[in-house]
């Protein structure tokens, strides 16, 4: 069962499971942001990453390089702030909000209408047991000829927070690769272990 906006308040004032915390959602003339019915709309950060690598160059879950990723410049009108992303283009960025999941919490991410209904496409994976950090968000803008804004400081996708019994072992039990993230973080590997 997914968490009520009053559950999701008491999580994350008493637990930090959110923070900063908008208890209230921002919604007039920005792409809204803060605690909803039962979510809560995260806020795009101010980095963000486009991954342009060379022609013919292969991408690699395993060997993912920094030096393929092009920082994509801010900028500013009547509308607020944003980043251009190119035609079929790919962009990383974070969420502003550090979250901190406590043992019996799961949270998905969804995307937001917005943004879907204007070529704009999300893809998280789930926030596990025990996780903390910010959340990489990863963007595809699926129109084929046109480049599409992401505004930055404003809502950016809605995660949902459901509860269920702790697990015999959580993500921080297990010391997972992306704990404690900031700002934008690539994909890696877990090292094996030798022998």
């Amino acid at each position: 069962m997914a968490l009520a906006d009053y559950q999701i308040e008491h999580m994350a004032r008493e637990f930090g499971m959110i923070d900063p915390f908008r208890p209230e959602q921002i919604s007039r003339g920005v792409i809204s942001s803060g605690v909803s019915s039962h979510g809560y709309d995260a806020t795009v950060g101010r980095e963000v990453k486009w991954l342009n690598p060379p022609p013919g160059v292969v991408i690699d879950p395993k060997n993912s390089i920094e030096a393929h990723f092009e920082v994509l410049p801010i900028q500013k009108d009547e509308h607020g702030e944003f980043v251009v992303v190119p035609p079929l283009g790919f962009v990383l960025t974070h969420t502003v909000e550090r979250f901190k999941i406590p043992r019996n919490i799961i949270a998905e991410c969804l995307g937001k209408s917005t943004y879907a209904r204007n070529a704009l496409s999300i893809f998280v994976s789930p926030l596990e047991s025990e996780w903390a950090g910010q959340v990489t968000l990863e963007y595809f803008n699926a129109a084929r000829y046109n480049p599409s804004r992401l505004y930055v400081g404003e809502g950016g996708c809605q995660f949902l927070f459901h509860q269920g019994l702790s697990p015999k072992t959580s993500y921080a039990d297990r010391k997972g690769k992306y704990m404690d993230q900031v700002g934008v973080t690539l994909a890696k590997v877990k090292e094996a272990q030798s022998k």
